[in-house]
């Protein structure tokens, strides 16, 4: 029998954007909803600009996210700022999609650490020697590496190029579901969100099993209220689908 059968999924960003870990799911026959609950928007003031227009002042380039890869690469498009002036440059990112999209503009990435939070790639990063890095980011990115830099004497510039808010046009939609068996989560911001559209249902729910794609979201879930949090062991989300159909199968849930 298939573990999953019967069990409503609800995943913190569109169906499109997680189709392999949705397949899984799917195929242990869960009902998985997916259901933005942050939007992102590109920004670009004059603070950014700056630094993109000195780029050659940096030896790394350091991404920690999709949406800084995205963003990034639309700036130096609307600045008209070639590619090619970064292909002389290392490259790191902060986990396998990253990395992954990254590849889509640059032939290689320089660093990937094996722990994909921003605690542990910091120690792993240094021995890379940096002598100087660009830390693309976004309006809510926390400032662990930059914290990390600072006390390692490591010369650095963060820039920031996307903005992230609620979204608000998912209230309804969340408000109006009536069963719901299991919680996903992939950041930080999406459970302040999800805590900002819940509003009378937020008690009931915080009772049902919140899975979350690493530690700094699984303390976030923590802080609101979820009586059960589960992360998997490696912070990606084929990782997470793995957890969710094991706790399933072993009857933990």
């Amino acid at each position: 029998m298939s573990s999953l059968r019967g069990k409503n999924i609800v995943v913190s960003r569109e169906r499109e954007h997680a189709l392999s870990f949705v397949g899984t799911l799917e195929r242990q026959g869960a009902e998985v909803v997916g259901l933005p609950l942050i939007k992102f928007r590109h920004i670009l003031d004059e603070s950014a600009q700056t630094v993109l227009e000195n780029l050659d002042r940096f030896e790394w380039l350091l991404f920690t996210s999709v949406n800084g890869v995205r963003f990034f690469f639309e700036s130096l498009d609307q600045e008209g700022i070639s590619h090619s002036t970064i292909q002389s440059k290392k490259i790191a990112a902060i986990g396998s999609k990253t990395e992954d999209y990254l590849k889509e503009y640059v032939p290689d990435v320089d660093f990937v650490p094996t722990t994909f939070d921003a605690e542990h790639m910091g120690p792993q990063f240094l021995e890379m020697g940096p002598e100087s890095v660009l830390l693309v980011k976004g309006n809510l990115s926390r400032e662990v590496l930059d914290v990390f830099f600072k006390e390692n004497g490591v010369e650095f510039e963060s820039v920031t190029v996307y903005e992230t808010s609620t979204n608000r046009e998912a209230a309804n939609r969340l408000i109006g579901m009536e069963s719901v068996d299991a919680w996903v989560f992939s950041s930080p911001s999406t459970i302040d969100a999800w805590m900002e559209l819940s509003e009378d249902s937020v008690d009931v729910w915080l009772t049902k099993p919140c899975f979350c794609i690493g530690p700094t979201t699984a303390q976030r879930a923590q802080e609101v209220g979820f009586e059960t949090v589960i992360l998997p062991e490696n912070y990606t989300l084929d990782e997470l689908a793995d957890i969710i159909v094991d706790c399933y199968e072993r009857g933990m849930l």
